[in-house]
């Protein structure tokens, strides 16, 4: 099983924790800007588009503790204004940083060699059940948050809050990633509140790289394929189950595949015994 920790997904180099005062939201920055400013865009562009918003920002680097704070105006009006006044800070606020970044470093290192991102088979048996049943996603959603809720609330309570004297705060961090005992590859976006966490399943790609789709929408809104093995029995039987209990079935040997028992399958819709290719 390819390994990718979660220490090394959360403390990459670049990874940034945005934090609104007023708004008392934190979005935890996945992409490397260059400026302070470009950050601070980039979320505009996602959360307050085309929009008059004003607030105090801080940029916590959640590898190093360093922190910076702005006073940022955007006004519309028929073309995006946006200024930013850079603060002073409080020796507080940096000693504060610092403790966030070195203590969250400690929390997932320690989860990390727990190896907290393998999920337990007695979790999660096959991907295809957590993409198949909403209550294996549930079961996912309690792991993650009984492995991390308290220790992150109490780091965040002893830091965050105190830092800008929050009432709540609210860190989200898209795409981390977790691994199923069939190797499947299991993305989740992780919202972390003072006194919950919050847990989506975002993707799941399974061990031969077929996207495995999260609902039947997405499954029968094109033709789709996926890449088998034959020798593999026990993925090929997990996802027939899984095309079966959303009504539909495979059919024939795709040209693609690579050896002698690998090839792909075409997913076909079932109406009443009667099964038609999705076009």
């Amino acid at each position: 099983m390819k390994q990718k920790t979660i220490l090394k997904k959360l403390l990459a180099t670049g990874l940034t924790a945005l934090i609104c005062n007023t708004v008392q939201a934190t979005v935890v920055i996945n992409k490397s800007f260059p400026t302070a400013e470009e950050t601070i865009h980039h979320y505009l562009s996602i959360h307050h588009p085309d929009q008059n918003f004003s607030d105090e920002f801080y940029l916590l680097d959640m590898a190093g503790g360093g922190l910076e704070k702005f006073d940022v105006s955007q006004e519309y009006k028929g073309k995006l204004h946006v200024t930013f006044e850079a603060k002073e800070l409080s020796s507080s606020e940096r000693t504060l940083a610092q403790q966030f970044a070195r203590e969250l470093h400690v929390i997932w290192d320690e989860l990390s060699r727990q190896k907290f991102d393998q999920i337990p088979a007695k979790v999660v048996p096959n991907s295809y059940e957590l993409t198949t049943y909403q209550f294996k996603r549930n079961d996912l959603s309690d792991y993650i948050e009984k492995g991390i809720s308290t220790k992150l609330q109490r780091l965040i309570d002893n830091t965050l809050i105190r830092m800008a004297a929050f009432a709540n705060i609210k860190l989200e961090d898209d795409n981390i990633h977790f691994y199923a005992v069939d190797d499947a590859r299991v993305s989740v976006r992780i919202t972390y509140y003072r006194t919950s966490v919050e847990v989506q399943v975002t993707k799941v790609v399974d061990r031969y790289n077929n996207t495995i789709p999260l609902s039947r929408a997405e499954l029968n809104s094109d033709a789709i394929s996926f890449r088998v093995n034959w020798d593999d029995t026990g993925h090929f039987e997990a996802l027939m189950r899984y095309l079966q209990g959303s009504g539909m079935t495979m059919v024939g040997i795709l040209a693609g595949g690579s050896g002698v028992n690998k090839g792909s399958v075409r997913a076909i819709q079932c109406y009443q015994g009667t099964c038609e290719v999705v076009e």
